[in-house]
């Protein structure tokens, strides 16, 4: 048998499972609790049975307790009115549970009834007793088949009366310890936590907001709660953490499904466009051969020729660019850092791109030093001063110049692309590295909006910073800070 400690008005008994009328065991004191002798239960054909004793309206409560214990094969505890054997009500409170065999298979039942007579003297008193142990009971209840939460009940003095739930040793609170105890005297309950409890328990009304502590995330449900002895209020904490995570997640998701529709409507125009021109292009150019085929048309035949290449050309800049950020994206560049002049390496870039410059254009190169020697990877400072340099002649009018200046700051160089052409609207700016973004007073103008995403790329890439400065139709200047001596970059 179970051992129960004994008190005053205390009965121990035992039975079998399924058969209240085989009584195995009942301690004497049952003739002090209910004033009937204990033969009266243990006779071959007992005059009573418990059910009998137990007040006709409590007795469905205390029987679906029991029956829920012994299913789920854990203790209970229940309060509830015996009838006396002078038809006098009182209050006792019932602990017992299920006895088992190797098997598995439940025995008897064990227990232990005490009144609550002890600690109440009047009916009252032990009526507002019985009504504090079945709130208690029904925190506890729902405190252990709702996981990830902590219910606390709080009376009108601030005095934590009730505490339970898993989650409560999540933050370290000891239930022993905590309650009966003032709010602002528990030290391991969150500070922000017992501020907004005091300031909604003025509240007769039910309440919900979120808090947070130690990187979880919790829903908070108070209500007031009625009681004939004093004021309290209820507060439900619900550990939301996995949900506020997949909540996040979804919201990313979201966000970067409707990103990747703006980008691929965005390619589709640009696509449409920039791929059109040179193929018409390409297409007339070629008619307009096949129909020169007479002496005399060399240069007709040549300069449609021409204008073929520059097409092809187009067509392969926007192939390399789509190669180029394809790349990037997916971590495949490789690093090959050499030592060489920068100034002389610039005037090369420059040079590169005579056939881009409007009549009257020109790219001065500006430095602060006839040579200055860096160790950094060349494609990489090709790729991005040809992109920024060919977008300075491409937005300015012609007898424009286009600047390029060079100087050093320590262990850095500074790089400044300067032209007088159409600017950037300032509230665009922060749009520049977008994928396939064009400024709105640019888009009569040939481009794919990937040029300086890719700048951006590689300039991060290698440690860099680039900052713009713009007006519309005053300009705009480039500025790229870079390492004089490139740190070796690790691959993915």
């Amino acid at each position: 048998m179970t051992t129960y400690g004994m008190a005053k008005h205390s009965v121990l008994y035992s039975y079998e499972a399924g058969d209240l009328q085989k009584i195995q065991y009942l301690s004497p004191n049952m003739k002090r609790l209910s004033g009937y002798d204990v033969l009266v239960f243990q006779s071959p054909e007992p005059k009573l049975l418990f059910r009998d004793l137990i007040h006709p309206e409590d007795r469905t409560h205390v029987e679906e307790n029991i029956e829920q214990a012994l299913s789920d094969r854990t203790p209970f505890e229940i309060s509830y009115r015996m009838l006396t054997a002078d038809q006098q009500e009182k209050y006792v409170h019932e602990r017992g549970e299920g006895v088992y065999d190797q098997q598995g298979s439940l025995q008897c039942i064990e227990g232990r009834i005490e009144a609550l007579s002890d600690q109440a003297t009047s009916p009252r008193d032990q009526k507002n007793l019985l009504h504090q142990t079945y709130s208690r009971e029904l925190y506890a209840a729902i405190a252990h088949y709702f996981p990830n939460t902590i219910i606390t009940v709080v009376d009108e003095q601030k005095r934590l009366v009730f505490i339970d739930g898993e989650e409560a040793d999540q933050i370290g609170l000891d239930k022993q310890q905590a309650e009966g105890r003032l709010l602002h005297d528990i030290s391991t309950f969150p500070l922000h936590w017992k501020k907004y409890m005091v300031d909604h328990m003025h509240n007769d009304q039910r309440i919900s907001y979120e808090v947070n502590y130690q990187d979880q995330y919790y829903m908070v449900n108070g209500m007031p709660l009625k009681d004939s002895i004093r004021r309290l209020f209820l507060f439900f904490y619900t550990n939301i953490s996995e949900q506020k995570r997949t909540e996040g997640e979804m919201i990313n998701a979201l966000k970067k499904e409707r990103e990747l529709g703006e980008l691929k409507s965005r390619f589709v125009s640009m696509a449409s466009h920039e791929f059109r021109t040179p193929l018409s292009t390409i297409l007339s150019s070629a008619n307009l051969i096949a129909r020169q085929n007479e002496p005399g048309r060399e240069d007709k035949r040549l300069k449609n020729v021409e204008r073929i290449r520059s097409s092809v050309r187009n067509l392969v800049d926007i192939l390399n660019e789509f190669l180029s950020l394809g790349r990037l994206e997916q971590g495949k560049v490789s690093v090959n850092k050499e030592k060489f002049d920068l100034v002389a390496y610039m005037r090369s870039i420059t040079q590169e791109l005579h056939h881009a410059q409007k009549p009257g254009q020109r790219i001065q190169i500006i430095s602060s030093d006839e040579s200055l020697i860096v160790h950094q990877d060349k494609q990489f400072i090709r790729n991005i001063f040809l992109n920024l340099v060919s977008n300075s002649l491409k937005y300015s009018p012609e007898g424009r110049p286009v600047k390029v200046s060079i100087s050093t700051l320590g262990d850095r160089f500074n790089v400044k692309v300067i032209d007088h052409g159409v600017g950037i609207p300032e509230d665009e700016h922060k749009h520049l590295f977008d994928l396939f973004f064009r400024a709105r007073n640019a888009t009569n103008i040939e481009g794919t909006g990937l040029g300086l995403p890719i700048v951006k790329k590689f300039i991060d890439l290698m440690q860099g910073d680039i900052a713009v400065e713009s007006q519309v139709d005053e300009g705009t200047t480039f500025s790229i800070t870079l390492p004089i001596d490139q740190v070796q970059i690790e691959q993915p």
